[in-house]
């Protein structure tokens, strides 16, 4: 069960974003991931090197995580100049390394104690 008080909202540091002025800034609201997500993950992605079918299925895995666990996507455009605002979006339309820094922040605390909002 996703609660409200466990809600995240992370700037993330690719390209310079967290040193440009808070309103051209981006940033992305997230619930934590389980273990058991992570675990999911981390075993489809382990032999997705080799092989094709099991790469797709990592793939589709981690597009679930940003879709389940994505809540909203704030200031972001994709490469067309049309808003990314959901999860999906944000998988299907982002930069690779936005995505790995989004799913890195899910993942470890350090990096996402310097990324939070203050409120």
């Amino acid at each position: 069960m996703l609660k409200e008080e466990d809600l995240v909202s992370y700037i993330p540091e690719v390209d310079g974003n967290r040193d440009a002025e808070p309103c051209d800034q981006w940033h992305i609201d997230f619930f934590p991931m389980t273990a058991a997500e992570q675990r999911r993950y981390l075993l489809s992605a382990s032999d997705a090197k080799s092989d094709a079918a099991k790469a797709k299925k990592a793939a589709a895995t981690l597009k679930q995580i940003f879709s389940d666990r994505v809540r909203e996507v704030h200031n972001l455009v994709d490469i067309k100049g049309k808003p990314i605002t959901s999860g999906q979006e944000f998988y299907d339309n982002s930069e690779t390394d936005y995505i790995d820094e989004v799913w890195e922040a899910m993942t470890k605390a350090s990096t996402l104690r310097r990324g939070m909002i203050k409120n």
